[in-house]
């Protein structure tokens, strides 16, 4: 990053509104606060209703349980902190249960952490700290926060425990967001939170890896998307291999998301390592084959933000991480209407639409989006499209070509 920055300084008014999901991140975050001298409150926020929205039911998740408020009240009440909530029930099912339920029409493995982040947990956040008077609002997420001193613009940087960084799932946030967030935990090892947890008397928090989604695919997670799709997503149908070849059969679409692993009995050879590759709509034909057969070497990506605003028709290098993970090189080409071209340096494995994707300068978080569309072919002429070639003949090296042209009538 090229520039001056210095971590952002508290607003004038010195209260504080924390997000408290029960977990010993956020518990912490909010002792540490309240350790500075700040005037503290802890807002839990209700968002998941299992008598209404599991549909009866028994849903599993690892978050948003009625568990959870009661040991956010609990953390309040051992920092001696005020304790409010907030119902986001119906904001919740709008915003992430019938987008999980969307992308699952559509073969595609939710992400509801990231949508959650944006679209319910800092809004809700927001408009609560508006009606208390807090001009600063934090959350238990591991990420850094810097302001450019230059341009006064706020930048979001990986955690310092790049292990536990959550800095991507926030990639959706605005520089007016961000303007009054405050990450109190993205500068401490996750191991130090633990330990600071226990000291601060608020180790009864439950603790779960950062990474992890809260929804479990279980079958009853199954059971609960099959009461809101169509009979046709139900359907029994064939599996077969990109080259036709029928080895199976499968018991509704539903439960094979493209890119996961086929979990399918299957008359082939190592059928434990094959992936759902497509669904043919019209026949419930259900198409496997190695996890090769997704790899990805570019990308069209929509509903881009962009924590720095940027121009269209704008191309940079960056590093790019798909659904959080591994971070590989590549070059991002922005069009119109929040849509930009992504080439990768190398090829991906199980790039498929659906994910999401974020880019990277340094330990800077530029932002992100969505694919829509993947390119299974290297560009004609690229660095790729000719180690392709040279894998597929290796015995062929263009250096050795002989030159005709001095033998050729002029």
């Amino acid at each position: 990053m090229v520039g001056t920055y210095g971590k952002p300084q508290m607003k004038k008014s010195r209260k504080v509104l924390v997000a408290l999901s029960g977990g010993v991140d956020s518990a912490v975050a909010a002792a540490l606060l309240k350790n500075q001298g700040l005037d503290v409150v802890g807002l839990h926020m209700q968002l998941w209703d299992p008598e209404r929205q599991a549909m009866g039911c028994k849903f599993t998740t690892r978050c948003c349980q009625v568990a959870d408020r009661d040991r956010a009240k609990g953390i309040c009440q051992k920092l001696e902190i005020p304790f409010v909530s907030v119902d986001g029930r119906e904001l919740f099912e709008e915003e992430v249960l019938d987008s999980i339920v969307h992308e699952a029409i559509l073969l595609r493995t939710p992400n509801a952490c990231f949508r959650c982040n944006e679209r319910v947990r800092i809004p809700l956040l927001m408009k609560k700290a508006d009606e208390l008077g807090c001009a600063t609002v934090a959350t238990g997420h591991y990420a850094q926060l810097l302001k450019d001193v230059a341009s006064g613009q706020m930048r979001l940087a990986q955690a310092a425990d790049r292990s536990m960084d959550q800095s991507h799932l926030l990639f959706g946030l605005t520089q007016d967001q961000l303007g009054r967030m405050d990450f109190p935990v993205g500068g401490v090892p996750g191991a130090m939170v633990q330990k600071l947890a226990e000291e601060l008397g608020v180790s009864m928090a439950k603790a779960h890896a950062a990474s992890q989604s809260c929804f479990v695919k279980d079958p009853v997670y199954f059971q609960w998307l099959e009461q809101r799709v169509a009979i046709s997503m139900r359907t029994p149908g064939m599996v077969r291999t990109p080259d036709g070849q029928v080895i199976g059969e499968h018991f509704g679409a539903l439960h094979h998301p493209v890119g996961e692993k086929a979990n399918i009995p299957l008359a082939t050879k190592d059928p434990k390592n094959f992936v759902v590759l497509e669904l043919e709509s019209q026949s419930q034909v259900l198409v496997v084959g190695p996890p090769e057969e997704l790899k990805g070497y570019n990308c069209l990506i929509g509903r881009t933000n962009w924590i720095i605003p940027v121009s269209s028709h704008t191309e940079f290098s960056a590093r790019a991480g798909i659904n959080g993970g591994h971070q590989v090189k590549c070059k991002v080409l922005l069009f119109g209407n929040r849509r930009a071209q992504v080439n990768f340096e190398e090829r991906i494995p199980r790039l498929s639409a659906g994910d999401a994707i974020v880019f990277y300068e340094e330990s800077e978080l530029l932002g992100g989006g969505w694919i829509e569309t993947v390119g299974r072919q290297p560009e004609v002429g690229s660095s790729l499209a000719a180690e392709e070639s040279l894998a597929a003949n290796p015995d062929h090296d263009p250096s050795k070509v002989q030159d005709v042209s001095a033998d050729l009538p002029s």
